[in-house]
């Protein structure tokens, strides 16, 4: 099935004409090639190769070049070297790109929300179940009682497109009468608030003073957290402590340890190896609470004397 492209129809013309399945050419057919339709972009057709001698119909030959081939479907004054000499001074044109596409109401928010950025962060109502606005509510060469930053925004682009003002002097215009309706607005509720106060009124805190007042209450449990643990420190009262307080909670001045080689020269246990005493006492209390009706009643008989545990101190020293 032949492929049926607008930008060729004048060669498909051609190669009927050539085959002989159309006898008479088209009232068309001279004006269209010499003046042949563009191609598409990005990329155009290439051309068939059909020549208009037929000694062009061969294959060059080796290291010949098929630049004298000519079409049969496009003029002969496109193929002299004079053509060819300004075609190739000719700058070659850009690669097709799609414009940008700008509206005059985004370049004028982008320039008010520039020169004033706190407009962001006011809150704005968005209702689900909102009536549907007129397109173009703003009609008038005034922007009223309303000091919105959207409204502004649109009365700007209103001036622009309706009033035939330029760009800046409707810009400059409607940011001239915003800021006069806010002005006027925040001076009336400072006002009005002020003699509220004055008359005993009580505001709950906004979300600002809320914060506010969180962070605050943050930073002084951070603060008493701190004085505790420095407190602590100072008394050595705290629960971990990198220095060894000794078996009765007294820690012993340092002396690079001479008394501890002197203990171990003289043979004496250091001094948090359990006595004779202790160790008797922790294996009464293991005893007790591993058979605790054996401790119910007196013990008759003798007992049997207590096995002294061994002293590591004392390996390989003579007693």
């Amino acid at each position: 099935m032949p492929r049926r492209l607008a930008s060729q129809v004048h060669l498909a013309t051609s190669r009927l004409l050539k085959a002989g399945v159309i006898l008479q050419p088209p009232a068309w057919y001279d004006a269209v090639l010499t003046y042949p339709p563009i191609p598409l972009p990005p990329r155009s057709t290439p051309p068939r190769p059909i020549y208009w001698r037929e000694k062009d119909l061969r294959e060059p030959q080796r290291g010949e070049s098929d630049s004298h081939r000519i079409p049969f479907d496009l003029p002969l004054k496109n193929f002299t070297e004079r053509a060819k000499l300004a075609a190739r001074r000719q700058k070659k044109s850009p690669a097709p790109r799609p414009q940008p596409i700008e509206y005059t109401e985004d370049l004028i928010r982008r320039q008010f929300f520039k020169d004033h950025p706190f407009e962001a962060f006011r809150p704005r109502s968005l209702i689900e179940l909102d009536t549907i606005r007129e397109e173009h509510p703003i009609q008038g060469d005034e922007l009223g009682s309303s000091e919105s930053t959207w409204t502004a925004i649109r009365f700007a682009t209103h001036l622009h497109e309706h009033h035939s003002f330029p760009i800046s002097k409707a810009y400059n215009h409607a940011v001239a009468q915003f800021r006069s309706l806010r002005s006027e607005h925040y001076i009336s509720t400072l006002f009005a608030v002020n003699e509220a106060k004055f008359y005993g009124a009580k505001f709950a805190p906004n979300q600002l003073e809320r914060g506010h007042t969180l962070t605050n209450r943050v930073l002084w449990t951070w603060q008493n957290q701190g004085a505790g643990r420095r407190a602590q420190r100072v008394s050595m009262k705290g629960r971990f402590f990198a220095v060894w307080k000794g078996r009765l909670g007294v820690s012993d001045y340092w002396t690079r340890g001479i008394g501890y080689t002197r203990r171990w020269q003289k043979g004496m246990p250091p001094s948090y190896w359990p006595n004779r005493e202790e160790r008797g006492i922790a294996k009464a209390k293991r005893l007790a609470t591993q058979h605790p009706a054996v401790n119910a009643g007196p013990t008759t008989g003798p007992s049997k004397p207590f096995r002294d545990v061994p002293n590591p101190w004392r390996i390989g020293r003579s007693q």
